[in-house]
């Protein structure tokens, strides 16, 4: 099973629960990514993978932050979709991408008015550049502090989750010194 696989569906809400083994979850942050960075005539696998991915998984969690337990959590119940500057601005060969990024943000925006006055905190976070994994050693190795932290994204996800009902932040925007937008 795949989360982006829209036929899915209800699947996705069973396994979920089935996995956690929880009623109520209080933070569930959504890291669906489409993997093609070039606009095709025939479009791109990507651009329903990301979109699909972060629908389903909001589809999953939201009856879950209404479960029981949900008003004895600490913080609100938050779910935070991640995104790239290309859900603002769409890039030279990055149409598909752009596409995909443009949605997830609308629909996150959407979720956050629908569910925010029910108490849910739905945010929308743009991280944008390099992220400093085993991955990405190498990468810009002459520019000091060139990559994001992986334990700062994870501050400000914090940051974002700890906020209270009277001052839900919406989207944040986190990018390194150098990275140009």
């Amino acid at each position: 099973m795949t989360i982006t696989d829209i036929s899915v569906d209800n699947s996705v809400y069973v396994r979920m629960r089935l996995d956690y083994q929880v009623a109520s979850v209080g933070l569930r942050i959504a890291l669906a990514s489409g993997r093609c960075r070039k606009a095709h005539r025939t479009g791109c696998s990507g651009t329903g993978e990301s979109f699909n991915g972060a629908y389903n998984f909001s589809q999953a969690v939201l009856p879950l932050m209404f479960g029981s337990g949900s008003d004895e959590l600490q913080y609100p119940p938050t779910l935070i979709f991640t995104g790239a500057t290309a859900a603002l601005k769409g890039g030279n060969g990055l149409g598909s991408f752009a596409m995909s990024k443009f949605a997830v943000r609308a629909m996150a925006q959407s979720l956050a008015r629908e569910f925010g006055p029910k108490g849910i905190h739905v945010a929308h976070a743009i991280v944008d550049g390099i992220i400093d994994t085993e991955q990405t050693k190498g990468f810009h190795e002459k520019m000091t502090e060139s990559k994001i932290s992986p334990d700062q994204i994870a501050e400000a996800y914090w940051y974002l989750h700890t906020q209270t009902k009277t001052s839900f932040t919406h989207e944040l925007d986190l990018r390194p010194y150098c990275e140009s937008w």
